[in-house]
């Protein structure tokens, strides 16, 4: 699967307030493992590792990553309206995306 926002998963993991070594413990990889998908060096990673990562992380496997190329990091970006959909938290704090 392809990396939609690398730093949207970074997001979630800390909003979860998980490190890297942590999440890396409940996904059975490496602390390195997740700190390169974090910095954008994996753009596509197997269909378990982001099948195990969205699950840890309680968010649809569909925000974080695509089936297709296109979609990846060069691709379609997250809307405000799935953002705040995914992080209500940040939306409360953000008035533009708080007011739709």
């Amino acid at each position: 699967m392809w990396v939609k926002d690398a730093a949207l998963i970074r997001r979630a993991r800390e909003q979860r307030r998980y490190s890297q070594r942590d999440l890396a413990f409940l996904v059975r990889r490496t602390q390195a493992a997740i700190h390169a998908v974090e910095a954008g060096k994996l753009r596509s990673i197997s269909d378990d590792f982001a099948l195990a990562i969205a699950t840890r992380l309680d968010v649809p496997w569909e925000v974080l990553f695509s089936t297709d190329a296109k979609d990846g990091p060069d691709g379609v970006g997250m809307t405000d309206e799935l953002r705040a959909g995914v992080f209500p938290a940040e939306a409360e704090d953000d008035p533009e995306v708080a007011s739709r």
